[in-house]
């Protein structure tokens, strides 16, 4: 169990890391462009259903875990995407080739129970993919400053 709640408390903080800076982007994107009518999403990640104290089932907790995983792993997926589109229309894109900027695509979600180093592995990516991509929009706004 304790390998789970690792995960847990790894998978809630790298992904509310980067709702914090989706929102800077934001905020970034308000005040380049003077736009006071944009409401600044909230965004918090939601919280994983607690072990039942007086019937803890492990494999009831693990399914538990499991399908809020997907839901978290989606929905961050989602609000990334949501903020490329955002960003694309406002004309925050690549200054070299004037392209939008691409949604992602490549997204592990987890699709066991079982846990291991891959699983950190291949959610670590998917948190590395994320910043990457804030950077560059990040990049792409500031030159519109």
């Amino acid at each position: 169990m304790d390998h789970v709640m690792e995960l847990v408390e790894f998978i809630a903080s790298h992904t509310q890391q980067i709702y914090d800076r989706i929102r800077e982007l934001y905020q970034l994107e308000k005040d380049i462009n003077l736009d006071d009518e944009l409401t600044i999403p909230e965004l918090s990640v939601e919280r994983c259903p607690p072990v039942d104290k007086n019937n803890p089932n492990i494999y009831s907790y693990n399914r538990d875990y499991y399908l809020w995983a997907i839901r978290v792993t989606e929905k961050l997926l989602n609000v990334l995407n949501q903020l490329v589109l955002f960003y694309n229309a406002s004309g925050f894109v690549n200054e070299d080739d004037y392209h939008d900027t691409s949604q992602i695509i490549n997204w592990w979600i987890p699709h066991t129970l079982k846990v291991s180093s891959a699983y950190f592995d291949n959610l670590q990516s998917n948190y590395d993919t994320a910043n990457k991509l804030l950077d560059e929009l990040e990049n792409y706004a500031e030159i519109n400053r």
